[in-house]
This record gives structure tokens, C-alpha cells and sequence, in this order.
């Protein structure tokens, strides 16, 4: 099984946006690199696709829901400042699904900072916005980590 952790592609200026910043949108740039996400993960298999509820993390993983006919499922677990204990606990769930699941940066370093916890050695300590990590899984326990760059 594989796990496909997804940071949101790039959004509108936090500074610049005016409302609640749990509501801001991807900016046009952001619209292409979840375009080029959903082309890489449409033939993954995937059996489910968990998000953030912020907009643009749920824009983020919009495509690949339609294109593949798996609803986004919303989870407050993977929305910013969220308890790692929370995180994680969705995150080893998942380890029996071929799952998107898409979030912050911070929820993707708590995550990121437990799989190298459990000796998985990491190709990168990086996670930008539109990025992957791709973690492969074996009797529930990740057996591999690799980045895929953000779309540019």
C-alpha cells in the first residue's frame, strides 16, 4: 500500500487575504500545480482521499476526486495546528488504503518527523507547497519515503 502526502499547491498571499484564512483559495499558479498532482496521482490506484478542510487544501485534491470518483473526505485531524497525536493517528489508518492525504506544512512535518522516528531514512527534509511524499507501506509499517518536487 502506498500513501500519497500531499501539500497544497500554492495559494493566495495569507497577508493580502482579507478573510478567514481557513476559506483562502489556491492562486492561478496553485490551480496548475493541482492540475499536474491529480495527472501524477490519477493512476495510483487510489482507494481514498482525505483533506484539510481549508479551501485550498480541498481544492488541492478536487481533480483527482473527480477524475477518480473517490470523494474527498474532510478531516479537521489535518487541518493546521492540529494535535499530533491526532495526526498520527489518522496517518497509520490509512496504512492499510492506497490514500491522498492533503495538508499543511506543519501536519506534513509532524508526520514526516515520525516516519524518520521509526528509521525510515528520508531522500529530503523538504516539503513545499504543491509537493508529494510518497510513503510506501508493508504490514502497516512504512518501508519507504520519497519526494516528488512541486509541479512547476
Amino acid at each position: 500500500m502506498t500513501t500519497y502526502l500531499v501539500r497544497h499547491a500554492k495559494a493566495g498571499s495569507r497577508g493580502r487575504w482579507n478573510g478567514p484564512d481557513n476559506e483562502r483559495l489556491l492562486s492561478s499558479r496553485g490551480e496548475q500545480q493541482s492540475k499536474k498532482i491529480a495527472k501524477f496521482l490519477v493512476k495510483k490506484d487510489i482507494t481514498h482521499i482525505i483533506s484539510s478542510p481549508y479551501a485550498r487544501c480541498l481544492q488541492t485534491v478536487a481533480r483527482l476526486s473527480s477524475q477518480t470518483g473517490v470523494e474527498t473526505e474532510a478531516r479537521s485531524e489535518l487541518g493546521e495546528g492540529s494535535p499530533p497525536d491526532k495526526i498520527l493517528n489518522l496517518f497509520t489508518k490509512m496504512s492499510a488504503e492506497n490514500a491522498v492525504l492533503c495538508s499543511h506544512g506543519d501536519v506534513i512535518g509532524i508526520i514526516m518527523n515520525y516516519v524518520e522516528s521509526l528509521g525510515v531514512n528520508l531522500d529530503s527534509d523538504r516539503s513545499e507547497k504543491g509537493s508529494v511524499w510518497v510513503l510506501d507501506f508493508s504490514d502497516g509499517q512504512v518501508i519507504n519515503a520519497r519526494y516528488i518536487e512541486p509541479p512547476q
